[in-house]
């Protein structure tokens, strides 16, 4: 990274990165060798964001702290666990499809789009404040990252 280069930044690996820009040497259409001899380093992208989890991230969206108290009717949301175990009932959709949230009831459900896949199309939960539109994102986000512990 161009923002660690004296000698005890440069020797940690954290710092390091792949570079982007070719050495100009190609090789049919790939690029035979990448780095910045005699120039400044490519900037190191952003670190990626930690990974959400279910039980920091998402059950607290469920939780029975308040609207909305999700888990006081569906008692699998209690857990990533019992939840990945869980069908949905109500679509062809698993309740959750790890890595697609296109493909997951819960997701569906929470945005309130579960008609277009058999559902009926109420937002969840009935009766109380709807999911924020953050609040879906992050769903999404869980689900389409692997839906972790």
């Amino acid at each position: 990274d161009p923002g660690s280069l004296n000698s005890t930044d440069n020797d940690n690996g954290a710092n390091w990165c792949e570079a982007i820009t070719s050495i100009s040497v190609t090789i049919a259409t790939i690029d035979s060798d990448l780095g910045t001899p005699g120039m400044a380093n490519d900037v190191c992208p952003p670190p990626a964001p930690p990974a959400l989890s279910y039980a920091a991230d998402i059950l607290p969206l469920f939780s029975n702290s308040g609207p909305p108290s999700c888990v006081n009717c569906h008692s699998y949301l209690g857990s990533q666990t019992s939840l990945m175990a869980t069908s949905s009932g109500q679509s062809s959709l698993p309740l959750v499809t790890a890595g697609d949230a296109s493909q997951s009831y819960l997701y569906h459900k929470v945005a309130g789009t579960h008609s277009s896949v058999g559902g009926s199309g109420s937002q969840m939960p009935k009766n109380q404040p709807a999911f924020s539109a953050t609040d879906i994102a992050l769903v999404q986000q869980w689900i389409d990252d692997g839906a972790n512990p």
